[in-house]
């Protein structure tokens, strides 16, 4: 009798360990799977972005509409700011966008990319495919239109050199790296994910718009980067939507700060 319950017991933790082994397999099999999905959907790998809260929906339209008339009234304000060619531009045209991007041009960039471009960038597209930003750094910039936008380490491979020589190098931990808002430190980046992010705007004085497919979230929301050499760093923002919202307060204070500027200059 004893016998044949230590053969039962044998048999039972046979069983058990058989299916815990199956069960094991089942499961990494399905997290290699998803990774390997993950993988295909834009040609590589990518971190799960930790979001503190749900992106909030915008009005593209009205918001577009506001960055513009609040740029135009401080452009007319002043005589002296409007002397550059896109000041005028912006001044002839009273909008700082172009027409929507067609659906056709969107799909084409994606393919020609090999990857789905985030949902609040493609809603931008929608109502304005590029944007004029008065005052986005030391200069004037544009956003491009979605046809023209690309890798940033083959449309500005002497800027990523001039990082990964100069400030490069300094891969942050994600205790140090996932951190957003103004406890942020510009000079925590990783240069692997630097050299795979798509440049979505021209360069002034080394500053440009970044989009990162390397970090997004569960809705296929992308980082997006204020990113310059000569800050050290970038300024990085969990979707393209948050990053817009913060340039268009930045664009305004720079603006006012030049009026200020150039009317003491004038008073000296």
């Amino acid at each position: 009798m004893n016998q044949i319950r230590s053969l039962f017991m044998l048999n039972r933790r046979s069983f058990v360990f058989s299916m815990l082994a199956f069960l094991g397999t089942e499961f990494f099999g399905l997290q290699s799977c998803k990774q390997h999905k993950e993988e295909n959907s834009r040609g590589g790998g990518h971190v799960i972005m930790p979001r503190r809260e749900v992106l909030s929906s915008l009005d593209w339209s009205s918001f577009l509409k506001k960055w513009s008339d609040d740029i135009l009234a401080l452009l007319q304000s002043d005589i002296l700011l409007q002397a550059s060619p896109l000041r005028k531009e912006v001044i002839k045209t009273g909008y700082l966008g172009f027409h929507a991007a067609s659906e056709q041009e969107i799909d084409a960039t994606e393919k020609r990319l090999g990857l789905n471009l985030p949902p609040s960038y493609k809603k931008f597209l929608r109502v304005t495919n590029g944007w004029r930003q008065i005052a986005m750094d030391a200069e004037d910039g544009s956003i491009y239109p979605v046809s023209q936008i690309g890798w940033f380490k083959d449309m500005h491979p002497q800027s990523l050199n001039n990082w990964l020589t100069g400030s490069g190098g300094l891969d942050a931990s994600d205790q140090q790296y996932f951190i957003y808002g103004e406890r942020q430190d510009p000079v925590h980046l990783r240069d692997s994910y630097l050299k795979g992010t798509l440049a979505i705007s021209t360069e002034i004085d080394s500053a440009i718009y970044l989009l990162n497919p390397n970090v997004m979230d569960t809705n296929g929301e992308w980082e997006a980067w204020f990113f310059g050499y000569k800050l050290p760093g970038a300024n990085r923002y969990q979707s393209f939507q948050e990053m817009m919202q913060a340039e268009y307060k930045n664009m305004l204070s720079n603006l006012k700060n030049e009026i200020v500027f150039r009317r003491n200059l004038n008073t000296k």
